[in-house]
């Protein structure tokens, strides 16, 4: 064992300076971080020393874990009381004390348990185990002492004997825990109690093998269920042995007193000690543990017996004793014999075919402890008498005894082949897996090696290459020690050559782990690129950003929101204050996509300046020698913005970040609900008040005043001396006050600027229906729903039912947010909006608002029925009053409220009146114009080609006194007409005019002209006379019913119409034709009938007819029937002009 400890300790002492000196060559050449931080031997040292105090502290720590494992041993084997009472556990930790005390006393070493193989000797009762031990050869510390185990006055091992010997453990285990056939229960629970305190102490490896002893007397004289029973018995044992162990062992089949073979000692006995000691038996030759070699055994036994016949033969030339030579010269036959038996015993416990065993046999072999005869008693005395304990009894000798193929069996053989047995699954699973790692690893590591050699020469030479082609992009760019321009665009392809050189700032190959493992340059390329990078944004993207700026500061002199931030990030970028990187990128972007590169065609030049510059700020290389501010501009801009009051400037931020949280403005629109497109004018859609000034804005007033405060004050820097005037200073000073009274006016001013836009329609329209009325007076009326949600956002220490909301513990945590009188922002708002609260306090229905539009309400219900022909007086009279009341509560209403309601008061007045309107020019198309249309328009004399004459009865009925113009005219148009003159017109103001057609006034006015022409005393006759008086052409003849008139007469008198029963008019002159020439027309206008073939003169009294030839004028002279009539009844153009009035 010590050579074994100072070969390991050899090869860890080699294997560490071996460690060391890789180390001290290889570790400079690994990168940590972009760094080399053991390029110094002093690290180098340290690291190395570490290392070994690694490698020593393990060494102890395994030495001592070893130490500790043997100790757990001797305790556990010595542990009293730790198996069941009908165990033998109890037996076996006393004789264990004992054994261990001894051993100690002798000097043991700490780890002598762990350290040693350990064996297991199993075997039918009688087998000889114990023989074949004392007789093995083996050295035994304890053999001057105790012998472990032996139980005075009984024959054999009773409980199991423990061996100690300087090379292994041997445990010599009871025959009845193998057959378990004295007490199957206690002696099972004393075998298993035995395997599992082997399990618990050597974890790793619990034992190395197993011999099974059994006795050539018991397979030659027992009966053979008996010799199969052992070997049921066997096969049992190793089952457990491996089932409870977890480990693969060899298995060495020992066939012992082979000396009651008939001739052995004959055959064997002139051998001397070294010829004793060697192995008889067979070994099968494999190095696969866990291939079944049973099948070899025949032969192998075969190829014992094949020397024996040479052996007997010499034996034979020296032996002179006959019986001897006749015994000796048989041992051959009888060895042969026993082949089917041994071979059928070995059959029974390892073939694998027939049974589930994981135990591989070894080998098997024969052996002989010593020649005693058969009495048991007399074996174990003999061997109580070997280690020097009392005898038992006294034996009976036959001879001398001698062991025979012991010793090189156990000492070479099986102590020989100690590594033989497999350790426990999960460690053989980790050993396996190491070293395939291992075998895996070296060729992998020795590939990455020199892929990480190829690819750094490779990226080197990349690198060179990109070097030289930079000045070719920087051409015209670079050069310059003064930038005058503000073009980006042009400073790209440099700045992209810069930032994608091999191994630089944007190479993302440059971290691949092919190209390290000790050999990556990556990080002296990367800082020399990414220098030479950070020096090209200083050179050519910072200036042109600093140029940018300047011009933007000169256009945002009257700009004090855009000036301010475009100042703090002028001086930002020129090193007079730490970059606040978000504002820089952020106003950056916001010029590029807006001014500068709008549009998606330059959204990649966009993305890669954006990139630029995130890299500048990253580097930070310095900027003093590319980059000098403009100090008169500085002061010109600071002087601007000075002239803005600090609290409007915060307001204007808090402003601005209210905006970006993106949340709905307050939109008029929106709460007004459904009617509130109906009620108001379209633009309340664009009417809103902006998200920060309603109650949700106010919360987020409050809690960020205090940090926009500070922020304030951070910031003065950006003014610089304009910063620190007294003025100034002052507003610094009262900066919360001033603040919170800018906020409340801002808030103020909104609301009302809001509910001042508000623009009411219409609402009398739609008769009769009159939806917007509907609409603006109903329950959900958007009056309503507008006021609630004003008083919801402006009345800011309550909600709905004064209960208290998040505002309210808002405004309590602002109690000392006041103004410069004192007052809280919700306070003063509260005061300024409190008119429009009033109108919805109180319960619903009964406040001013509800008052206001139920009396709006009940016009409307009113208005709908004088719309539908109701009685028109009584509801009249209503709706002026409510009219009344309607103009009283609005005076109480603020505006634009009162200015709304007026105004739809005025409507409601004048739809009543056009709602008499209408109903007029209803009832004149219901009494006038249709009658009318059907018995006068279309006829004659109205339609000069009529064939159909207007009846005289529908004549009176529609033109006569009291007909139906006349009474509609006197009864709904009269008191709107002026008729005083030759035309009428309508009266200033009257609805009807634009109620009724342009030329009904018109017609209204023939119509009366026409009833004074036709109509005399008589209302319900028309009648009037005329005079025609004939040319002075004898033959001519008018005949106009019964009225005869001829050319030799003058002016005679005619009544229209005629008294004669069928009305005529012909016109006759004499001729020498066959048929005279004349004119005929009938009817009662026939006399019309015949001036419409006349060619009239220009006041209508002179016709002049064609007949025969002949042109005959007459000339008719019409008296209308009232003198101050208008027309002549013959004048047959103004009767014409006449159209049925229809109002529209």
């Amino acid at each position: 064992m010590n050579r074994k400890f100072w070969l390991r300790l050899s090869i860890s002492v080699i294997g560490a300076l071996a460690l060391g000196a890789l180390i001290w060559l290889a570790a400079p050449l690994i990168p940590l971080q972009g760094a080399h931080p053991l390029e110094e031997p002093l690290p180098r040292a340290a690291l190395i020393a570490v290392i070994f105090a690694l490698i020593g502290g393990a060494g102890l720590y395994r030495f001592n874990r070893r130490r500790k494992g043997a100790a757990r041993i001797a305790q556990s084997l010595t542990a009293d009381g730790f198996a069941a009472e009908d165990s033998d556990a109890p037996v076996l930790a006393e004789r264990m004390k004992e054994a261990l005390s001894v051993l100690r006393g002798r000097g043991g070493r700490a780890n002598y348990l762990y350290d040693l193989p350990w064996y297991v000797l199993i075997g039918p009762p009688g087998s000889g185990k114990t023989t074949a031990l004392i007789n093995s050869g083996l050295e035994f510390p304890l053999a001057g002492g105790v012998k472990p185990g032996a139980v005075k006055g009984v024959g054999g091992t009773r409980y199991c004997d423990w061996w100690f010997t300087e090379d292994a453990v041997l445990i010599d285990t009871a025959g009845r825990y193998t057959t378990q056939d004295s007490d199957a229960r206690a002696d099972q629970k004393s075998w298993l109690a035995f395997l599992d305190l082997l399990k618990k102490n050597r974890p790793r490896q619990p034992i190395n093998g197993v011999l099974v002893a059994i006795s050539l007397e018991d397979i030659l004289t027992l009966p053979a269920d008996e010799v199969a029973a052992h070997a049921a018995a066997i096969r049992s044992r190793l089952v457990e042995l491996h089932q409870r162990l977890k480990v693969d062992f060899p298995v060495y089949a020992v066939f012992t007193k082979a000396d009651l073979l008939i001739g052995f000692m004959e055959f064997f006995g002139d051998l001397d000690e070294a010829g004793r000691r060697q192995v008889w038996g067979a070994t099968f030759a494999t190095m696969d543990k866990g291939k079944s070699m049973l099948a070899e055994a025949p032969f192998e036994f075969k190829a014992l017996l094949d020397p024996l016949s040479r052996i007997a033969q010499n034996r034979l030339d020296e032996e002179k004793d006959p019986a001897t030579r006749v015994l000796a010269f048989g041992f051959p036959a009888q060895m042969a014999a026993l082949q089917g038996p041994v071979i059928g015993f070995l059959d029974a416990i390892f073939d694998p075919a027939r049974y589930k065993i994981r135990a591989a046999l070894r080998g098997f072999y024969f052996t002989s402890g010593t020649q005693q005869g058969t009495p048991i008693d007399q074996l174990l005395g003999a061997l109580a008498k070997g280690f020097g304990a009392e005898a038992v009894g006294t034996p009976v000798y036959s001879g001398q005894g001698k062991s025979f193929f012991l010793t090189d069996l156990i000492k070479k053989v099986v102590i020989g082949e100690a590594g033989w047995v497999s350790t426990g699954r999960g460690n053989r699973i980790v050993k396996m897996a190491a070293f395939a790692s291992l075998i895996i690893a070296a060729p992998l590591l020795i590939g990455a090696w020199w892929v990480s050699y190829a690819r750094n020469v490779d990226r080197i030479s990349q690198t060179v290459e990109a070097a030289q082609k930079y000045p070719a992009a920087s051409r015209g760019v670079g050069e310059a020690d003064v930038v005058s321009d503000r073009d980006l665009a042009k400073a790209l392809p440099a700045l992209h050559a810069l930032r994608y050189l091999p191994g630089g700032y944007a190479d993302s190959d440059a971290e691949q782990i092919s190209g390290g493992l000790g050999l990556n340059q990556t990080a002296r390329l990367r800082s020399a690129a990414a220098s030479a990078y950070g020096v090209g944004l200083e050179r050519m993207l910072r200036p042109r950003l600093v140029y940018r700026l300047e011009e933007q500061i000169e256009a945002s002199a009257n700009d004090p929101a855009n000036l301010f931030d475009a100042l703090k990030v002028y001086l930002m970028l020129g090193g007079l204050e730490t970059v606040d990187r978000q504002l820089l990128v952020n106003w950056m972007q916001r010029d590029w996509s807006e001014t500068l590169y709008p549009g998606p065609k330059n959204s990649e030049g966009r993305k890669e300046l954006e990139q630029h510059l995130l890299a500048m700020l990253d580097l930070e290389t310095g900027h003093g020698a590319f980059v000098q501010l403009n100090g008169p501009l500085v002061e010109k801009a600071q002087a601007a913005l000075a002239r803005e009051t600090v609290a409007d400037r915060a307001l204007r931020i808090m402003a601005a970040r209210a905006r970006a949280l993106l949340r709905a403005d307050w939109s008029a629109a929106k709460v007004g609900g459904a009617g509130a497109l109906l009620v108001f004018e379209p633009s309340i859609e664009a009417i809103s008040v902006p998200y920060f000034l309603t109650r949700s804005g106010y919360e987020g007033f409050v809690k960020a005043l205090p940090s926009v405060v500070e922020e304030m004050a951070r910031d003065r820097w950006v003014l610089g001396a304009a910063g620190e005037t007294v003025e100034i200073s002052a507003q610094y000073d009262h900066l919360r006050e001033n603040l919170v009274d800018a906020y409340a006016k801002s808030f103020i001013d909104a609301w009302r600027e809001a509910i001042g836009k508000l623009k009411i329609r219409k609402l009398t329209v739609e008769r009769p229906s009159y939806p917007l009325l509907t609409a603006a007076s109903s329950v959900t009326s958007p009056f309503i729903r507008l006021l609630e949600s004003i008083r919801d956002e402006t009345q800011l220490s309550t909600s709905d039912g004064d209960a208290p909301t998040k505002s309210a513990s808002v405004e309590g945590e602002a109690m000392a947010v006041v103004g410069a009188d004192g007052k809280t922002p919700a306070q003063m708002i509260e005061a300024a909006l409190a008119p429009y609260h009033k109108l919805v306090e109180g319960d619903p229905g009964q406040r001013p608002i509800d008052r206001t539009l139920s009396e709006l309400n009940e016009i409307r219900v009113n208005l709908s029925r004088l719309a539908t022909n109701a009685p028109s007086g009584e509801i009249a009279e209503r709706i002026e009053s409510g009219v009344g009341r309607l103009k009283t509560n609005a005076a109480a209403l603020p505006p634009p409220f009162a200015g709304m309601m007026e105004q739809t008061a005025s409507d409601i007045l004048r739809e009543v009146t056009l709602s008499a309107v209408a109903r007029t020019v209803a009832k004149l198309r219901e009494q006038v114009t249709f009658t009318c249309q059907e018995k006068i328009g279309g006829r004659y004399p109205f339609a000069k080609d009529a064939e159909r004459d207007v009846e005289l009865d529908d004549f009176v009925r529609m033109f006569g006194p009291k007909g139906l113009i006349d009474q509609f005219f006197g009864s709904y148009v009269v008191a709107f007409a002026d008729t005083s003159g030759p035309q009428w017109k309508w009266r200033d103001g009257s609805p009807l005019a634009k109620e009724f057609a342009p030329s009904a006034l018109a017609d209204f006015k023939i119509a009366a002209d026409i009833r004074a022409a036709f109509f005399g005393s008589d209302p319900s006759a028309p009648a009037f006379s005329y005079t025609v008086t004939p040319p002075p052409v004898s033959g001519v003849r008018l005949e106009i019913d019964a009225t005869l008139i001829t050319g030799s007469q003058g002016a005679t008198a005619v009544q229209w119409p005629g008294s004669a029963e069928n009305h005529r008019t012909l016109l006759t002159m004499r001729s020498n034709a066959a048929r005279p020439p004349m004119l005929l027309q009938s009817g009662v206008w026939s006399v019309y009938r015949l001036l419409d073939t006349a060619k009239l003169n220009a006041d209508g009294t002179q016709a002049t007819f064609n007949l025969g030839g002949r042109d005959l004028a007459f000339r008719f002279v019409s008296t209308p029937a009232n003198p101050a009539a208008g027309m002549r009844p013959l004048n047959i153009a103004q009767l014409r002009a006449f159209h049925c009035p229809g109002g529209s």
